[in-house]
């Protein structure tokens, strides 16, 4: 039998940056040396995924935890979670009675103290559960937006009712291939009742494929104590996995539009002011996004001699980018609109609300201009011609602040990259060109 000598072990953890080295992964090194049957000393390194995810500019290498931060709510319980990580493993290979000599079975031990689960064989590649696990740590890692688990749990229900139309619940990741793919987009766009447009088929599968990638390099133990990988295929690494979008119309409100909004009386409707007043705050100021508009605070202010600069650490991007801050000039009425909610979000509506109450702000207001529109039933696209009101969302905030500062304005692309946090080619996406009113603008540079 081996001697253990726990007088010089050491422990520490390592990191592993991912998500466009926006967050960590955390990892347990322990070390410690034993002597085998010759009596030579061997030198052991034991490494254990913690599952504890992090932001990378919270990690302190040297104090071995996360920064504290009002930014992120969850690190206490992250730290928590690395604190009791240490204990059991230490515990592990320092029993005195019994120390641990194989490194599978001190992972299955570890893996039954922290309370992690320790299924059958086959058990944790079922698709399902593990999408649904998979929006539980995203909903508490402290960096993904109420809305972005909004639309994944969205996807996970479109998916779940897609495997309850074939009557198999227990899909396995192994088996989701080519044919899988093309069925449920099959689905989704011609037989359920609800047709998604290719837009939202091509996100659903987009969340799908995420999922898929998280699987690939997450491990279980079994009950034997091996240790295996979740999904064993790579097919969602394939470029083709997710379908090109089929983008339909997208509207923007013109500057004389949004002056017209922000003129209009409405002092005997708080609800539709309050309404009002939250999308001008976006639409005036580099079009914020809804997930961001409800939690900016004083502190995100800094006065200028014109009026404020507004810094916003967005949520979109939090997880994917090198940098989510965006930094937004205030003056003139979105100055004003700030200023009256005392620099501060007003009350938050849902989006869903929201959207329905600026169609009908907008129809009594008189935003009636007759817009071409195209959209999706399914595969099919329709195209139809009815007052703009009909297609107003909080989102047209965001491509109006961008059209009225590239057409009415003339902002240069990389000035609207600078407040909106956008890359070029999103940025493209979001820019509404009409021709007739391009040549007539290109006249006037003549």
């Amino acid at each position: 039998m081996r001697t253990f000598y726990r007088s010089n072990p050491t422990f520490r953890f390592n990191v592993e940056k991912f998500a466009k080295e926006t967050k960590v992964r955390i990892f347990a090194i322990y070390r410690y040396q034993s002597t085998n049957s010759d009596g030579e000393r061997v030198k052991h390194r034991f490494k254990y995924s913690t599952g504890v995810v992090g932001p990378i500019k919270q990690w302190d290498q040297k104090a071995q935890k996360f920064k504290l931060s009002t930014k992120f709510s969850e690190i206490t319980s992250i730290n928590k979670d690395l604190e009791r990580n240490r204990e059991v493993i230490i515990s592990v290979f320092q029993n005195t009675e019994n120390p641990s000599e194989d490194f599978t079975q001190a992972k299955f031990i570890i893996d039954v103290r922290l309370g992690k689960s320790i299924i059958t064989k086959g058990d944790k590649r079922i698709i399902l559960p593990f999408y649904k696990d998979y929006i539980k740590k995203r909903s508490n890692d402290g960096l993904t937006s109420p809305v972005t688990i909004q639309r994944i749990q969205t996807s996970y229900n479109t998916f779940k009712e897609w495997l309850e139309y074939h009557e198999n619940l227990e899909f396995k990741f192994d088996k989701f291939n080519r044919d899988s793919r093309d069925q449920f987009i099959n689905y989704l766009s011609s037989i359920r009742k609800r047709k998604l447009s290719p837009t939202t088929v091509a996100k659903v599968i987009r969340d799908l494929k995420i999922v898929m990638k998280e699987a690939l390099v997450s491990e279980f133990t079994t009950y034997d104590g091996k240790v295996e990988m979740v999904n064993t295929s790579n097919y969602c690494l394939n470029e083709k996995f997710v379908p090109e979008r089929q983008n339909g119309s997208k509207h923007w409100l013109r500057g004389s539009e949004l002056d017209k909004l922000y003129k209009y009386d409405l002092s005997d409707n708080p609800r539709l002011d309050r309404v009002r007043n939250i999308f001008l705050q976006s639409a005036y100021c580099g079009g914020i996004r809804i997930s961001d508009i409800f939690k900016i605070q004083p502190g995100n202010f800094q006065k200028h001699k014109d009026g404020y600069i507004l810094t916003v650490f967005t949520f979109k991007g939090a997880t994917t980018k090198k940098s989510n801050k965006v930094v937004i000039p205030i003056k003139g009425i979105g100055q004003e609109l700030w200023e009256t909610s005392k620099l501060q979000s007003l009350e938050r509506i849902s989006e869903q609300k929201l959207n329905n109450y600026l169609k009908e702000l907008c129809k009594l207001v008189g935003i009636d201009r007759i817009v071409n529109h195209k959209s999706y039933e399914g595969r099919k696209p329709i195209v139809e011609e009815k007052p703009i009101y009909n297609y107003v969302s909080f989102h047209t905030a965001r491509y109006s602040y961008i059209n009225i500062a590239l057409h009415e304005k003339g902002f240069t692309p990389n000035e609207i990259m600078g407040i909106t946090g956008q890359s070029l080619k999103t940025l493209y996406g979001y820019v509404q060109n009409n021709p007739e009113e391009n040549v007539k603008g290109i006249f006037d540079k003549m």
